[in-house]
């Protein structure tokens, strides 16, 4: 349960409460950091392909990431503006 609160509060344990500018610092923080690891990810998983059974899913183009990224992303989002 202090899983589910820390993902729309990343200051769940102290009595800190962010202003806006603050929460718009953090929030396009965590987006950069979700597109940055999102594109190691995806130079990792060329390197297995030959070895591991991976499934044949079309490949990703690099431009495509963030917009990926951002799908996934408005769960946390949504969470941020509660």
């Amino acid at each position: 349960m202090i899983g589910q609160a820390a993902i729309g509060n990343p200051r769940i344990f102290t009595p800190h409460t962010p202003d806006r500018k603050e929460l718009k610092e953090t929030i396009l923080k965590h987006l950069d950091y979700m597109v940055a690891y999102e594109q190691v990810f995806q130079e990792e998983k060329k390197k297995f392909t030959g070895i591991l059974n991976m499934p044949n899913h079309p490949k990703i183009q690099h431009k495509e990431i963030p917009q990926i990224v951002i799908v996934e992303f408005r769960k946390h989002l949504f969470q941020y503006l509660k």
